[in-house]
């Protein structure tokens, strides 16, 4: 039995485990085609409504079982709660074979450190860059995090004898380990859609066709530049009136309503609340002329693959991963709203431009199908199983 710890939210129902979507059922295979049995540290996210339940999927499922505890990502937490806590994360420890760690969370350094306690082999999967996360989030209190976070990852990484990164260069870089490592992104794209990419591009050349300009992101704080998007918009509807921005995103949709009616394109910003991972994503994505990703702190973004999977052609922000993805002449500045409107404006009167990004995007993509990456993941972590059994 293989420990998994990451500080995801999780919910429950009845018997039956949910996720917001970051953490399907499907992903466990990955590790019960080596592991056979999986525990899963998490958070505890509540009892969901059932009226809610078409927004979450299962997470749930055969050979997989879940620990569910209170946050520990926060100051009275780690004084009050951790003693209970690293109790019960220790007892499963010393009965499993093994540990992996996603990283950066506070359940997956602790999982580690109890690993080391009891010379358990443990590896880490490096999934987003903490440095971008904290000082890019906002708050002076997160500035000042930023760097002890940085250093614990890297002091982490260091050690590691088994690193998954999530991207190709760039947490390497930043994060180092002199152990085995394979990069393997998270998304799962199960194959690319040439005749949504064709259709799309058939859109293009349609004059008098409406223009969807989408954006997939969390509306919690300003991590994935629901701001900059906004102001890139009340700009480019200026010069451009058969366009309309469609957002797609869980959180305070009221506050951001505001926000776009202040700026003058309520009428043109729509707020489209959550849809379940996978085909439901796609179809919307299908309607989506041009996807950009304007966040402030990432990994590697799992929907910007999936709408490049679809063929959009894409802008995004020269941060994290996001670079290994797109074209140089896509890339705009974070918190840049006037580079933003700018490309966006470059796109929107080049439709050949438009039709190149599509199918280099729909290229790019199909390296990150799901066969092929299952293929590196299964290979490294059969490497991992091997060296203690």
């Amino acid at each position: 039995m293989i420990v998994f710890a990451h500080d995801h939210h999780f919910y429950k129902v009845d018997e039956n485990i949910y996720s917001s979507g970051g953490l399907p059922a499907s992903v466990w295979n990955r590790y019960l085609s080596v592991f056979g049995q999986v525990h899963v540290v998490g958070r505890d996210g509540g009892e969901l409504n059932e009226v809610n339940l078409n927004k979450y999927v299962m997470s749930s499922c055969v050979d997989v079982d879940f620990t569910l505890l209170p946050n520990l990502s926060n100051f009275g937490s780690l004084i009050w709660k951790s003693a209970s806590i690293k109790q019960q994360i220790e007892s499963i420890i010393i009965r499993s074979e093994g540990v992996i760690a996603r990283l950066p969370s506070e359940y997956g350094y602790l999982a580690i450190k109890l690993a080391q306690k009891h010379e358990i082999p443990w590896a880490i999967e490096v999934v987003e860059c903490p440095w971008d996360a904290l000082w890019n989030y906002g708050s002076f209190k997160a500035k000042v995090f930023a760097p002890i976070q940085w250093y614990r990852l890297r002091k982490i990484a260091s050690r590691s004898l088994y690193t998954l990164y999530v991207t190709r260069e760039f947490l390497q870089r930043r994060y180092p380990s002199k152990g085995v490592s394979v990069s393997c992104s998270n998304v799962e794209i199960s194959s690319v859609s040439i005749d949504a990419a064709q259709t799309r591009s058939d859109r293009f050349f349609d004059q008098h066709s409406k223009i969807n300009i989408g954006l997939i992101g969390s509306l919690k704080g300003g991590a994935k530049g629901i701001d900059t998007a906004l102001h890139a918009f009340q700009d480019l509807n200026k010069k451009h009136k058969n366009v309309e921005l469609r957002i797609l995103g869980s959180g305070p949709v009221d506050y951001w309503k505001d926000f776009a009616q202040n700026l003058g394109i309520g009428e043109r910003v729509r707020f489209e609340g959550t849809l379940p991972a996978g085909e439901a994503v796609f179809r919307w994505l299908d309607q989506i002329d041009i996807y950009i990703q304007p966040s402030r702190k990432e990994g590697l973004p799992r929907a910007l693959i999936e709408a490049m999977s679809r063929g959009c052609p894409a802008i995004g922000t020269k941060v994290a991963g996001i670079p290994e993805l797109l074209d140089k002449s896509c890339l705009v500045s974070a918190a840049n709203s006037g580079q933003l409107s700018k490309k966006l404006d470059d796109f929107l009167t080049n439709p050949v431009l438009l039709d190149s990004q599509i199918k280099r995007n729909l290229k790019v993509a199909e390296s990150y199908q799901k066969e092929f990456l299952d293929s590196k993941r299964t290979l490294f972590w059969k490497k991992f199983y091997s060296s203690f059994t």
